[in-house]
């Protein structure tokens, strides 16, 4: 980060996926993709603009092959005001680190032929439409590429409880690295920073820590390619403080974006307090989504905001609001725009927030701000002292009789390249573990 202060204001941005793929062609939207980015800019007031790297917001392979499409693509975004802000390739990057159990789930992202294909065959078509996308990203004069690592651990992590083998977070952390390292090279060399979201289910990039200690994985020229796109939701759906992520993230100098949604979290007790909410629907789970500022914790946001704000003034290029619509409180894709994009220049101008008076319409969720701190209280009403455990399963690694390379479902060449990378990271211990 330099600490040359950046003088022009955050610009507000509105990520165009959910509201085309939601509204365009449908009842009640819009006709065409230019009557969605009018009313984006003159409904709304957006200053910029990012897309999925799919249709119909782009051509992927027309992209990669012809200046001339990106040039008219550039103008079409600027003749309505809403520059090109980034690509946002969620789809792609989650099937570089698959596990097997995901195949169905995210290899028809990659090739309708997906149920024929193995898992590490979908992996292979994943690392070239990611290079595709940095060649595009590239192409386009665009700086960032917002990505999801995907991963092998969580489908194992979200049961839990202590069975892990040892040194188990280490090795997941050195697989991701051995299956993203020469692709973050290939971003640098072009210039382009891919901006991993953290805190997502099925992803293994979970916490500052983990990006922390895969950075340290990876080489000094795959280091330059590596960012963060934070999304307070993620952490606000486990009812976790996001700003001490975020802060981390930015010490250990580590390039930061954002999306702007808010995360609403209810704790009924029934097993459904997981990051989405478990199997239950968004508008019922424990963990769901709200239009910016409707709802909840509003001096978190502001914090949140600020540090968006200091990170703006003093990173390279600057950190615009990015508005993310994800919602089940407001049902109408374009109203959540309009108030999104309100919410997003009241956050940064300082004047009031569009909000519901603490209550969601036709749903029995609890929003946040009103939930207060956990503790345990005894029979006699007082706070009961949470002692600590002193010894067992809870803060030891459990007796399980497989180990981590073998967990994870490790070929060869995988199990040889982690434990290369944990040697060169210092996970000495951790590397001894080869079978």
């Amino acid at each position: 980060m330099t600490q040359e202060r950046i003088v022009r204001p955050q610009r507000v941005s509105h990520f165009a996926c959910q509201s085309v793929f939601l509204t365009l062609g449908k009842q009640g939207g819009f006709k065409t993709l230019d009557d969605f980015l009018k009313f984006a800019k003159n409904d709304c007031g957006f200053e910029a603009v990012s897309i999925p790297t799919c249709p119909p917001l782009i051509d992927m392979a027309q992209a990669s092959k012809s200046k001339s499409y990106c040039a008219d693509l550039l103008g079409k975004y600027e003749k309505h005001g809403l520059p090109l802000l980034r690509l946002e390739g969620h789809t792609s990057t989650q099937c570089v680190c698959l596990d097997p159990s995901r195949k169905l789930k995210f290899g028809h992202f990659m090739s309708p032929k997906f149920r024929k294909l193995k898992h590490r065959q979908i992996e292979k078509l994943a690392v070239k439409e990611v290079k595709k996308a940095i060649d595009v990203t590239a192409a386009l004069g665009l700086k960032h590429l917002v990505a999801f690592c995907g991963g092998r651990s969580f489908a194992v992590a979200q049961a839990k409880w202590a069975a892990w083998p040892k040194y188990f977070a280490a090795w997941s952390l050195a697989l991701l690295a051995y299956k993203w390292n020469d692709i973050l090279e290939y971003a640098a060399e072009r210039g382009v920073i891919l901006m991993f979201e953290i805190g997502h289910p099925e992803n293994d990039l979970l916490t500052a820590q983990n990006c922390i200690d895969f950075r340290k994985m990876l080489t000094p020229k795959a280091r330059k390619a590596f960012g963060v796109n934070a999304d307070r939701s993620h952490f606000r759906n486990v009812g976790t403080d996001e700003l001490n992520h975020f802060r981390r993230i930015l010490k250990d100098g580590i390039p930061i974006t954002n999306h702007y949604k808010d995360g609403i979290y209810v704790d009924r007790g029934d097993g459904t307090a997981s990051p989405y909410g478990g199997l239950e629907p968004w508008s019922n789970s424990a963990g769901t989504f709200a239009t910016i500022g409707i709802v909840g914790d509003e001096t978190a946001l502001q914090e949140y905001n600020g540090l968006m704000a200091e990170a703006h003034a003093t990173q390279e290029g600057g950190v615009d609001i990015h508005h993310e619509a994800e919602c089940v409180f407001i049902p109408n894709p374009k109203q959540g725009m309009i108030v999104g994009a309100h919410n997003c220049r009241a956050l940064r101008d300082e004047t009031p927030l569009i909000r519901f008076n603490n209550v969601a319409p036709d749903t029995d969720l609890t929003p946040f701000s009103t939930m207060g701190r956990r503790e345990l209280v005894g029979a006699d009403g007082a706070p009961m002292v949470l002692k600590r455990w002193g010894g067992g399963p809870f803060d030891k690694f459990a007796d399980i009789p497989v180990s981590a390379p073998e967990l994870l479902s490790l070929l060869a060449d995988e199990r040889d390249g982690c434990v290369a990378i944990l040697e060169r990271a210092g996970y000495t211990e951790a590397a001894a573990i080869r079978n």
